[in-house]
């Protein structure tokens, strides 16, 4: 067995000391730590969902509706959940969408949502109220106190949306965006991803215009998500459309229109894979839905000209 002459490991270690610090050392390991980042940034983005659904406002349409949101567009999307509601919607809370959600964000529920408004830029918007609206119109400030219906309710949980989107920057997580309400009935399946984005794209479904486009559901790319959303902000700043009077912009579809030209916007019309529903809890400012859903004991279509548009596109329901 030999033996090292006395400082021969002393030395070895000073070498290999030397060896591991030396500049062409020191790039292979940066190099090797950079492969290594980048495969596993490149293994998360294929695991993570791409897709963000988004539902706002009050819950409405019960289990059965919201069920149907999960079986047939959020599973075969591969989605993300996120819902905006009220702080004081407990139905939302005792959801089962509540539990799915991986973002829950709340806002306050104003008796007059004029409040809410002022919050974007100050109370100037309110001279805008005064325009040439007949008696009894719908109203682009609805929720407003003395304004009927809810467009302020509306565009203001855009508005809020808008602020969580930035604020956690989530176009940087996710392709597209699905942005809907709670009592829609999705009768069959679609998957978010076949459809292309971006490029200035908006899919929205038929009906429900209005003379405008519809307020009710919208898929938009990363790319374009914060300019769909972005109604009252643009509305009050741009003077062109702020000119525009009755009948030019009547109500919140038309509105929305005006501002989506205003940003040129494309629209693209989506495949109607869903209505909206109601069960006999829901309140309701509008119409009160009556026509049972064949084949969903408990529930009722709010907008015939939807569920007969959805028949065209969907096998009939077997539950």
């Amino acid at each position: 067995m030999g033996f090292a002459e006395p400082g021969e490991n002393d030395n070895n270690e000073q070498k290999n000391h030397n060896t591991s610090f030396s500049p062409d050392a020191v790039e292979r390991r940066r190099r090797r730590r950079e492969r290594k980042r980048k495969a596993n940034a490149s293994t998360e983005k294929r695991s993570r969902n791409h897709t963000l659904a988004v539902i706002i406002g009050n819950f409405r349409g019960g289990e059965q509706a919201w069920q149907s949101l999960c079986r047939n567009i959020l599973d075969p999307s591969s989605a993300d959940l996120a819902i905006l509601i009220p702080e004081d919607d407990d139905i939302a809370k005792n959801s089962s969408l509540y539990k799915r959600a991986k973002y829950i964000w709340t806002y306050h529920n104003y008796d007059d949502w004029g409040q809410a408004v002022d919050l974007i830029n100050g109370t100037e918007w309110r001279s805008l109220i005064d325009y040439n609206r007949p008696e009894g119109a719908p109203s682009i400030f609805g929720g407003v106190k003395g304004e009927p219906g809810s467009g302020a309710i509306i565009f203001m949980l855009r508005w809020f949306l808008q602020n969580h989107i930035r604020k956690e920057h989530l176009t940087g997580l996710y392709d597209r965006f699905m942005i809907t309400r709670s009592d829609h009935y999705y009768q069959c399946q679609q998957n978010l991803s076949t459809f292309s984005v971006g490029k200035k794209r908006v899919w929205i479904p038929p009906g429900a215009n209005n003379g405008g486009k519809t307020d009710r559901h919208l898929l938009v790319g990363s790319s374009d998500v914060l300019d769909a959303l972005d109604v009252y902000p643009y509305y009050f700043s741009n003077e062109w459309i702020r000119q525009r009077k009755y009948p030019a912009i009547l109500n919140t579809e038309s509105l929305l229109w005006q501002v989506w030209r205003g940003k040129h916007l494309i629209v693209r019309i989506l495949p109607r894979v869903m209505f909206t529903s109601a069960v006999e809890t829901d309140t309701t400012t509008y119409q009160k839905a009556e026509d049972p859903v064949r084949g969903v004991p408990g529930l009722f279509i709010k907008y015939p000209a939807e569920y007969n548009i959805t028949q065209e596109n969907c096998p009939p329901i077997t539950l």
